[in-house]
């Protein structure tokens, strides 16, 4: 009782750590904000307002409430959303080298955004054409987990073994597909554009994409904590959860779909984000065991603090210019996950 009293504490404390590098990320940049741009932003003065000044800070709040803002909080929800998502994986299917793009998601996602831009489907300034990369993403994310699943089914259950197989056989599949896809493109504008989806980016988001993507994840980490003790169960084998009166295969399949979902959103609007999934999970169950509750909690905030430091990172590391945060993610996490292997080799 008191050690969960304790976790509690010290999760209200990286909550408020994440809180606090948030407000840095929005208010730091190409274009610096002070607490005094922050205060004319919340209480304008008449007599500023028509001045040099006031046209100066007048910029100032349209670069916080349209760019910056939208954007850190969709890599708090990002963040979090590829985390959490990558716990659950990892236990579903008992591989502790799971991530959310182990099933193809990713790469079904790609092909999927490949198209749209090769064929000219994002092109334009209505309603429409704003959505059409994120829908064609979605759709081949969700296509290529259902080719997935069909594969997968072995005496009439999914087996994780094949699933991963499956997922291992989409994802080259779909990677070749959009590869060609590019290599037949005679714009190379189309072909820049992909290149930079596919190595993910949070430049683009809207206040609206980011409430799809909170709402998503709220509904999905709640389905996630109700179930934390099959989760329990099913990461010591289908075996202890039969026993325990859990069906491993009926929790997997609906765990598996809400994860796709969720992934789905995510990189139909972000891009490819590499490595939350994948070295989040393990620093988590180093520092609070392997109690999904508590994985999935600090998955999320950890996940947060993460995409929020890297997209702070990839906004600021080269002036004028930004770096591909699905870059940033790659280069950070393959040392850290290097440093979980060589420290936990026993564990993984």
């Amino acid at each position: 009782m008191k050690q969960n009293k304790r976790k509690y504490w010290y999760l209200i404390i990286l909550l408020m750590v994440v809180c606090c590098i948030a407000v840095w990320a929005m208010l730091s940049g190409q274009i610096p904000i002070t607490l005094n741009d922050l205060q004319y932003i919340i209480n304008p003065s008449t007599e500023v307002a028509h001045s040099e000044e006031g046209i100066k800070l007048s910029i100032v709040e349209e670069v916080l409430f349209t760019m910056r803002m939208p954007r850190v909080m969709m890599a708090i929800g990002v963040g979090a959303a590829l985390a959490i998502c990558g716990a659950v994986m990892q236990s579903t299917v008992q591989n502790p080298l799971a991530d959310p793009f182990l099933l193809g998601i990713s790469s079904g996602a790609s092909l999927g955004a490949t198209v749209a831009i090769v064929l000219g489907i994002g092109v334009g300034g209505s309603v429409l054409s704003e959505l059409g990369i994120p829908v064609m993403a979605f759709i081949g994310a969700s296509v290529a987990t259902l080719f997935i699943f069909m594969l997968s089914i072995k005496n009439n259950r999914v087996s994780t073994l094949y699933l991963i197989l499956a997922g291992t056989v989409i994802n080259a599949f779909c990677a070749a597909l959009s590869n060609a896809l590019v290599y037949v493109a005679e714009d190379s504008e189309k072909v820049r554009a992909v290149a930079f989806w596919t190595m993910g980016s949070l430049a683009q988001v809207s206040w609206t994409q980011v409430g799809i993507v909170f709402v998503a994840l709220f509904v999905v980490l709640i389905y996630f904590l109700l179930h934390a003790k099959e989760l329990d169960a099913m990461m010591m084998g289908n075996e202890s959860a039969v026993t325990l009166g859990i069906n491993p295969n009926v929790q997997r399949v609906a765990m598996i779909v809400l994860v796709t979902v969720l992934t789905s959103l995510v990189v139909s609007f972000c891009g490819v984000i590499g490595f939350v999934g994948l070295t989040i999970p393990h620093i988590v169950r180093s520092l609070v065991g392997s109690k999904h509750y508590w994985t999935l909690l600090y998955s999320a905030v950890i996940g947060a603090f993460f995409l929020v430091g890297a997209d702070w990172l990839s906004r600021v590391l080269i002036p004028q210019s930004e770096v591909a945060i699905g870059i940033l993610t790659a280069l950070i996490g393959c040392p850290l996950f290097a440093i979980i292997l060589l420290t936990n080799k026993k564990r993984i």
